[in-house]
């Protein structure tokens, strides 16, 4: 779940009253957030610039690693697909039942 997005209105608000000794309870209850989102954007609105673009580097970074763009497929995987594709047609029983194409069969393989 994506919260709401903070203006610099807010921002700027809720460091003037962080400052002020404003409790994190009670500045989650004025901004209807919850006190880890005042927590994590106290500590990001206290980041130097340089820390700011690290930790944005390594969130792409992670998600890039986590998610790759598309899937890889393995070329054993691709071989054994072309190598289906050139064996002889099955028969219409063959297909409706379910039988294996020729060569991949248990008994064949013994």
């Amino acid at each position: 779940m994506v919260g709401r997005s903070w203006s610099s209105d807010d921002e700027s608000q809720l460091c003037f009253l962080s400052r002020k000794g404003i409790t994190n309870e009670d500045l989650a209850a004025r901004f209807g957030r919850t006190i880890y989102g005042i927590k994590s954007r106290l500590r990001l609105l206290r980041m130097s610039p340089a820390e700011r673009a690290s930790r944005e580097h390594q969130k792409v970074a992670h998600r890039l690693h986590e998610q790759p763009d598309r899937p890889v497929i393995p070329q054993c995987v691709i071989d054994d697909r072309d190598h289906r594709s050139m064996l002889p047609p099955r028969d219409l029983t063959a297909a409706l039942l379910g039988d294996p194409p020729v060569g991949y069969s248990a008994l064949e393989r013994r």
